[in-house]
């Protein structure tokens, strides 16, 4: 729905930032990463996999797309 457009598009545009900051790498397109991680994590969670699960996988994404940089920023995070 309209909901969840939105909330590509902000993930999307939070890459965007994440990006020019120098946190996510430069090849990284920040819509289909949005895409691609909301998705998969909609899915995983219509298959009962717990929030837990679907935290570290992110985590484990996110610092995949991440410099150096981004990697060390999301290491100091929960």
């Amino acid at each position: 729905g309209l909901g969840d457009v939105y909330k590509r598009q902000e993930l999307a545009r939070d890459f965007d930032i994440c990006r020019n900051e120098g946190l996510l790498l430069a090849e990284i397109d920040s819509r289909s990463l949005a895409e691609q991680l909301i998705g998969t994590l909609f899915e995983l969670r219509l298959n009962n996999t717990s929030r837990e699960e679907l935290y570290m996988l992110s985590k484990t994404i996110l610092r995949g797309a991440a410099t150096q940089a981004g990697i060390d920023w999301i290491d100091r995070k929960r």
